[in-house]
């Protein structure tokens, strides 16, 4: 789940969350495909930001991909040591292992 601005939104996107209105008032119930009607109709009722629901393996691409650039920007200046370019690797796969445990969602499904 990925809460993103409306602008950012697209059809065919699927609420991950209820949408309300400024009075709490259910708009859209979770589970909904986002359609170009709605997503403007959200816009006339000033909604600003929805939570969407994510691919898990796209969003755990994106964070192993986090993890490599800031592990490389880490160990730039040391990485011809061997024992770092070691540590490094193991820093990955600890990240890598952890980030794979903790996509599984919020428990709210």
């Amino acid at each position: 789940m990925t809460m993103i601005q409306l602008d950012q939104a697209k059809a065919g996107d699927v609420l991950a969350a209820d949408v309300l209105d400024s009075e709490q008032r259910l708009l859209c119930k979770k589970g909904t495909a986002l359609t170009a009607r709605l997503l403007e109709r959200f816009e006339q009722l000033g909604v600003s930001s929805l939570s969407v629901q994510t691919d898990p393996a796209a969003e755990l691409q994106a964070r192993c991909a986090a993890i490599d650039m800031a592990l490389d920007q880490r160990f730039e200046a040391v990485i011809q040591d061997p024992w770092m370019a070691m540590l490094k690797r193991c820093a990955r796969r600890a990240l890598v292992d952890f980030a794979s445990n903790d996509s599984g969602g919020d428990g709210d499904d």
